[in-house]
């Protein structure tokens, strides 16, 4: 198993300068060497389902999307690692996953396969105060899920990080749905993304925080160099490492706010951070949030 599912949760942190594919791959290494390793996830002929933030078909330089260098260079750790099959997908709020993957200059090969979410598979969350969510049946069939989260502002949940993510493995219209009938109150549509990111369970979770995107995120934002990639089993203490880095308490982001309450993540000292110290990695001036935007509105 993983090195780091013990009590005191573990993020790792490398920095990257810039998407070079070879610096990429070598960060990415380093990344997962202090949580064991794409080994400790990665079993023989596993079918590995890779979820990247594809919110709308944007160029990679907009910083809307996770970066396609980040999702090749995962695809080939797995696939190094044993996987059989490497699958990508994502419901975007706008397009298709192909579209999106498409204008990010992302295509299929022998390394890995882009997937649309298709008709989705009707779900409900244990312990959620929902009837039932749709979500993307090839991420709930998967061996292996690995999540892969951008570092942006948001208008609504004050940032998306890899909790946030999650989102994007409901199907189609339905997120519309879910924004205005759990978005009217923020606290019910954080709780929900809670529930929502337990159920998709991804086993890792790696942030692309190598240019991210602050002011009016998740995509009316201005693409910014953060310089680093992070990488955990548990999406809330990493999620915790970059509000910490943003100078944002836990409970000023709605999802940290209502993964405390449930009892899911610890105090800030309790998560162990290693590789890149987080003061050297804060951004200077500070990160700019975006303006609030009603969640009815949005």
């Amino acid at each position: 198993p993983p090195t780091d599912t013990g009590a005191r949760p573990r993020v790792s942190i490398r920095r990257l300068a810039a998407y070079e594919p070879a610096a990429v791959d070598r960060a990415l290494h380093a990344l997962l060497e202090p949580l064991g390793g794409m080994r400790a996830f990665v079993a023989p002929g596993a079918r590995v389902v890779l979820k990247p933030n594809l919110l709308m078909p944007s160029a990679p330089e907009r910083a809307i999307c996770t970066h396609p260098e980040i999702i090749r260079a995962v695809a080939r750790l797995a696939r190094k690692a044993g996987a059989a099959r490497v699958d990508v997908t994502d419901s975007p709020g706008m397009g298709t996953a192909i579209r999106c993957a498409r204008r990010l200059g992302l295509r299929d090969d022998d390394l890995l396969t882009v997937q649309d979410a298709g008709d989705g598979t009707d779900v409900a969350p244990p312990g959620a105060p929902f009837h039932r969510v749709r979500l993307i049946a090839r991420l709930l069939d998967a061996d292996l899920v690995i999540n892969l989260a951008k570092a942006k502002t948001h208008g609504q949940m004050v940032m998306t990080g890899a909790v946030k993510n999650s989102f994007g493995a409901v199907v189609g219209l339905e997120k519309a749905q879910w924004h205005f009938r759990a978005g009217r109150n923020p606290e019910d549509f954080a709780r929900l993304l809670v529930h929502l990111h337990s159920v998709v369970a991804p086993r890792l979770s790696i942030l692309d925080a190598v240019v991210g995107m602050e002011g009016n995120g998740p995509s009316a934002g201005e693409a910014r160099p953060l310089g680093f990639l992070a990488a955990s089993t548990d999406a809330h203490a990493l999620d915790a490492v970059l509000a910490r880095l943003w100078s944002l308490a836990p409970h000023r982001v709605p999802t940290l706010a209502a993964a405390r309450r449930l009892g899911l993540l610890p105090a800030g000292d309790a998560i162990e951070t290693v590789g890149a110290p987080l003061d050297d990695l804060r951004p200077r001036p500070a990160w700019r949030l975006a303006r609030p935007t009603p969640l009815r509105g949005f």
